[in-house]
């Protein structure tokens, strides 16, 4: 039996459809941002360096802070007890593989003596599904991220 034309370009319809909405599903940038009320008059802010992250996520977040005229130092998790600085910074990160590496999970929170003020995160989402932004510039989402937790957007 042979296939009227029409029901193959339906088919072919149904199947399109199904691809586009099975992949825009899949498709979502997250920005979520507390902005940590009072850090943009800290005398000094004191990074925790997390070592199972990447030294260029740290070299952004430092770039960030010269760039903004904010003093820092960065501390070794070990030598750092939150509860001693008047203002910190810690931050974890994931990367994921889709071709290339791309930053998929991002967090910075923001401590006042000890206490979490603020946080930024940053999330790709499912596997980051087809949207592009998500292989842009990783200085470039850490740097809005700390924009958004220092109130500078």
């Amino acid at each position: 039996m042979r296939v009227k034309p029409v029901e193959n370009k339906t088919i072919r319809l149904i199947i399109l459809m199904f691809c586009v909405i099975h992949l825009s599903g899949c498709v979502f940038i997250t920005h979520k941002a507390t902005i940590a009320e009072g850090i943009n008059s800290a005398e000094q802010i004191v990074i925790v360096k997390n070592a199972k992250t990447k030294e260029g996520y740290l070299t952004a977040i430092k770039d960030w802070m010269v760039k903004n005229n904010h003093k820092y130092i960065v501390i070794d998790p070990v030598d750092c007890k939150l509860s001693d600085q008047e203002w910190a910074l810690e931050y974890a990160v994931t990367w994921q593989w889709d071709f290339t590496i791309f930053l998929n999970d991002a967090e910075i929170k923001a401590f006042k003596n000890g206490q979490e003020v603020g946080n930024a995160r940053y999330n790709v989402g499912i596997k980051g599904g087809l949207n592009l932004s998500k292989w842009r510039s990783a200085e470039k989402t850490i740097f809005r991220m700390l924009d958004n937790l220092f109130g500078k957007e």
